[in-house]
């Protein structure tokens, strides 16, 4: 294996991590978005029944 060939392959591994944290970061911030909107929605006001 040359150092080409090393250098590729250190590279695509480095790129596919570097995405797989990004899509850990967005999963995160959407579910806490999801879970302060949920909280939000909980307090608020109770629609009365007719």
């Amino acid at each position: 294996m040359n150092a080409e060939t090393a250098r590729s392959i250190i590279d695509q591994l480095a790129t596919s991590q570097s995405v797989m944290l990004a899509t850990n970061d967005i999963i995160l911030y959407s579910s806490l978005a999801f879970a302060i909107t949920a909280f939000v929605i909980w307090l608020g006001p109770n629609t009365k029944k007719r």
